[in-house]
């Protein structure tokens, strides 16, 4: 008669998970991330001293509307953003360094 003795060993050692909360957290996000259809399109391109940017995006509705852009510096006065959407509204940013560590900008 023979007898087969296996040792504790040679058995690897199981741990058990004592937290379950995140068990459901990989497969919930991928379900309630949010997937936009918005498609969107961003070109900046420089023109002389200016550098030109067109935002256009459309919406799930189909609709489309687009940005023009500019920044450019002149005599000391950088104009950091010069736009115009296409609902008519418009966006300056303005500034002016006219001390060494003295920055003065405007925003409207």
């Amino acid at each position: 008669q023979r007898s087969l003795f296996l040792s504790p060993s040679i058995f690897p050692t199981i741990k058990m998970v004592s937290k379950f909360s995140d068990l459901a957290k990989a497969p919930t996000d991928l379900l309630n991330d949010d997937y936009a259809t918005k498609v969107s399109l961003k070109a900046k391109k420089g023109a002389g001293p200016v550098a030109v940017t067109i935002d256009t995006t459309r919406a799930t509705s189909g609709a489309i509307s687009s940005k023009v852009g500019g920044k450019f510096s002149y005599a000391g006065l950088s104009f950091d953003k010069a736009q115009l959407e296409a609902s008519g509204g418009q966006t300056l940013e303005t500034s002016i360094c006219p001390a060494p560590g003295l920055k003065v900008s405007f925003k409207g």
